[in-house]
């Protein structure tokens, strides 16, 4: 079994397709947040690359004001470069080494964490912080 070599994977690429914030709060703080993540993995086993997408949308949630509203979507695409992916892939099952998919997906949803949190301040939303999740529960490679 291959071992994760941390020095072999390469995050070569940080993109913020959409980063938006619907703000119609009046200037009123939600009671509280909800949030969803969809996640969409592929890679290329010719170039070496895996290409993790993330589609995160947080609302405002307001219990006695139904007028208000708030919502941020950010949606971001993670490449990374793995110098020895032909011995994490399984070209029988064409499918990479679980380890491999939760380390960069690891590597991904914390970038996110940071990159949302910073685009947050300032705003109404800046009391959420995306939670820590376990991120085998992210992944269908």
């Amino acid at each position: 079994m291959t071992k994760i070599d941390s020095n072999k994977i390469h995050l070569l690429n940080i993109t913020i397709t959409e980063s938006s914030i619907e703000d119609k709060s009046f200037g009123i703080e939600p009671d509280d947040f909800d949030f969803s993540i969809e996640s969409n993995h592929a890679f290329n086993e010719k170039e070496n690359f895996i290409k993790i997408e993330f589609l995160i949308t947080i609302n405002g949630e307001y219990k006695e004001n139904d007028e208000c509203s708030l919502k941020a979507t950010f949606q971001l695409t993670y490449v990374f470069g793995i110098d020895n992916f032909e011995e994490l892939f399984n070209k029988d099952t064409m499918a990479i080494d679980n380890r491999l998919g939760i380390t960069v997906t690891s590597i991904a949803y914390s970038s996110s964490r940071g990159i949302i949190f910073e685009k947050l301040r300032g705003t109404f939303l800046a009391n959420f912080i995306l939670p820590v999740i376990r991120p085998a529960d992210l992944m269908e490679f």
